[in-house]
């Protein structure tokens, strides 16, 4: 990744993006846990914008939301 694309990738996720986290129990055969789910989305209408992002990352999925 090129400096010039970290920084578009900051400034795309400083303006469309958002984190979330949910802390939730989970059953393991040893007891019952706490644990936390984080997740980075961005949400725009350009998928090629999207697809260029997981591809230039190497992670990611894409999904289509309801409006």
């Amino acid at each position: 990744m090129t400096e010039a694309e970290a920084a578009y990738i900051a400034g795309l996720f400083d303006g469309e993006g958002t984190i979330t986290y949910k802390k939730y129990k989970e059953k393991k055969k040893n007891g019952t846990y706490d644990c936390w789910r984080i997740s980075m989305e961005i949400a725009m209408t350009d998928r090629s914008v999207l697809v260029w992002l997981t591809e230039v990352l190497g992670c990611g999925t894409l999904n289509k939301k309801p409006r």
